[in-house]
């Protein structure tokens, strides 16, 4: 049997909190503004959730998807607000823009430290009578 397991506890403790803090958001978003979009991503990060805490074999992988998912998105993001800015002269959001350079740097970390921390192992467990 093979399942995940993480070299450093203390990525795993962040990477569960940080999942849980964006399911909450999005679960947030949802409810208050009715986004559709928003309870697909809270969908999708919980399942990334449960890999993680059942310790699945899939779960480095699911990992992979989520960083790389937003990482894409998060650059996409940032690079349309910087469009806006030079194109449409409209006023740059600082606030904003902080938090999508800081989700870009939170991603492309959950990126790397899945690559360098994250093993999948063979586990033989013995049946007893």
């Amino acid at each position: 049997m093979k399942e995940t397991f993480f070299k450093n506890p203390l990525f795993k403790i962040c990477l569960i909190v940080f999942l849980s803090l964006l399911v909450l958001w999005n679960i947030y978003t949802f409810i208050f503004s009715d986004s559709v979009p928003a309870i697909v991503r809270a969908i999708c990060q919980f399942f990334v959730l449960l890999l993680i805490i059942n310790k699945s074999k899939h779960a480095k992988l699911a990992i992979y998807a989520f960083a790389i998912i937003t990482i894409v998105g998060s650059s996409i993001a940032l690079i349309g607000s910087f469009i806006k800015w030079f194109v449409a002269d409209e006023t740059l959001d600082y606030v904003m823009l902080a938090i999508r350079i800081a989700f870009l740097g939170l991603s492309i970390a959950v990126f790397h430290f899945n690559s360098t921390t994250v093993i999948i192992k063979t586990i033989i467990k013995e049946k007893y009578l």
